[in-house]
């Protein structure tokens, strides 16, 4: 069938192109209700593109056709998954790539995606009775984290962000301290928070290598350090942090060793309510203005940007 995708065909510039799509064998055909902003889209976006690309990876939908090996998937269910090129008013995917939610979830269920990604981070946080949690980073990831470890048994969720409003925000959603890190050291801050112990766990979704760094100074010895962004920690002071031991996890959305099983949960804390998702999502967009949406989520907080989603219709 014909469908209309977003390209990438240059440096921040993106145009919509027609492609033909027809699932085969174990592959269904989904009609793209709304898509997700990543910050990777983001990045990508931002990079020099000698051929046209196709981008976004966060969609909810329904299926509206099988292949002819399609087992556990019908025409009307509605999935969400991991499938690059979903910025598009319909994906290919194959049937094992995607998992069914409710319906009433509605254009919200594109967060499934990014909120798998926080449950699997969430998940090697895993702070013990009293523990003291450090958040580095309070963008859409690290406050939909804060909503999930605020109903832990920590004693203190610490919020670390330079935006008052980001900061304000994951006070509501249940952290006891905010923490301005262009106002006051971390690490010093944190120790003053402890009575001079540092945190038990340190999650970081800043994405810069200076907050990997910081998020691991806050931690006591044999503390634990959950790095959501992938970075490692790189400064002169890097020697004396893994000399007290601590514990580092990788835990980009890869980290999980049951993928299926966090997708679920994910879902399921969606149906119940344990993410705040209205609050969550700042913006919408359509389909066709792609371009300004891009363009105000690379703005991030200056636009009192979140999350932001692509609703599928083209004018």
């Amino acid at each position: 069938m014909r469908a209309t995708a977003a390209h990438l065909i240059g440096r921040r510039l993106v145009e919509l192109r027609d492609v033909d799509l027809e699932p085969r064998e174990d592959e269904v055909l989904i009609h793209v209700s709304a898509c997700g902003i990543c910050h990777g889209d983001v990045l990508i976006f931002d990079r020099d593109h000698e051929t046209p690309r196709r981008f976004g990876h966060e969609p909810a939908g329904e299926v509206v056709a099988c292949g002819p090996w399609v087992k556990s998937l019908t025409e009307g269910d509605r999935v969400v998954g991991c499938l690059g090129g979903s910025f598009s008013t319909h994906v290919i995917a194959r049937e094992g790539d995607v998992f069914s939610v409710p319906a009433d979830l509605g254009d919200a269920g594109c967060l499934a995606e990014s909120l798998k990604c926080v449950t699997t981070v969430s998940r090697a946080a895993a702070p013990d009775f009293r523990d003291t949690v450090v958040v580095m980073g309070c963008g859409f990831m690290g406050l939909a984290a804060v909503s999930i470890l605020a109903r832990s048994w920590a004693k203190h969720v610490i919020a670390v962000d330079p935006v008052e409003a980001r900061r304000q925000e994951a006070l509501d959603l249940g952290a006891t301290r905010a923490i301005d890190p262009t106002a006051v050291q971390t690490r010093q801050a944190v120790l003053d928070l402890t009575d001079g112990r540092g945190a038990d766990v340190a999650v970081e979704f800043a994405g810069r290598p200076a907050a990997v760094t910081a998020a691991a100074r806050s931690l006591r010895k044999r503390g634990r350090l959950v790095l959501g962004g992938g970075y490692s920690v790189g400064d002169a002071q890097s020697g004396r942090i893994y000399l007290d031991a601590i514990t580092v996890h990788h835990a980009p959305p890869a980290f999980s060793p049951d993928q299926p099983d966090d997708w679920r949960r994910a879902v399921e804390s969606m149906t119940a309510g344990v993410f705040p998702l209205d609050r969550l999502i700042t913006h919408r967009f359509s389909l066709s203005d792609l371009q300004d949406a891009l363009e105000t989520a690379s703005s991030g907080a200056q636009a009192g940007y979140l999350k932001g989603i692509v609703l599928n219709h083209v004018s």
